[in-house]
């Protein structure tokens, strides 16, 4: 007797072929949740990151009195300008920050403020909003002193032709003389 070989059949494979997906999806779909979930870290450490810079120049703009202190007294809400604008739209995050006021002393006859600074950056796609707070004493700016009469001592005074005293004029005049 002889016997002949038996052949899989197509629906045997297919069965087989089901049974190996099913067993393996869900590993796969670990993964994709790891990988998403590494993402999402990435870009809060990137976000931390960027913040803290964005802090930075907040602070350099206060000691270089770019920011009026009227505005931190008014506290003021501002959309970030700055150069790292570009990496955190690159990431999905807009950023915009609040400053105020929170007490006022003097120090060694200065006299200094404490400053709250609020940094809030959102993120674009699911719209939570990251809070970061800051506190950073300044020196308050002495205000404008004035004359008697009222008027600002650093501003030029009118020439007798009743025009601002140009520097450049004097500039010109003295390379003529050479």
């Amino acid at each position: 007797m002889h016997k002949t070989k038996r052949h899989f059949q197509l629906l045997e494979v297919m069965i087989a072929m089901l049974l190996i997906v099913t067993c393996v999806a869900p590993a796969l779909h670990i993964y994709m949740n790891m990988y998403k979930l590494e993402t999402q870290s990435m870009q809060n450490y990137e976000a931390d990151h960027l913040a803290r810079l964005l802090y930075v120049e907040i602070v350099e703009q206060l000691y270089l009195n770019a920011i009026p202190y009227e505005d931190i007294l008014n506290g003021i809400d501002r959309t970030v300008e700055s150069s790292y604008i570009d990496q955190l739209n690159a990431i999905g995050f807009t950023a915009h920050y609040k400053l105020s006021k929170i007490k006022q002393k003097t120090v060694k006859g200065k006299p200094r403020c404490l400053i709250d600074i609020k940094l809030y950056l959102e993120n674009k796609r699911t719209k939570a909003v990251k809070n970061y707070n800051y506190l950073q004493m300044i020196e308050i700016p002495p205000p404008p002193k004035e004359d008697k009469d009222g008027t600002d001592p650093t501003a030029t005074a009118p020439t007798q032709d009743g025009d601002q005293d140009d520097d450049d004029d004097d500039d010109e005049q003295l390379e003529k003389h050479k």
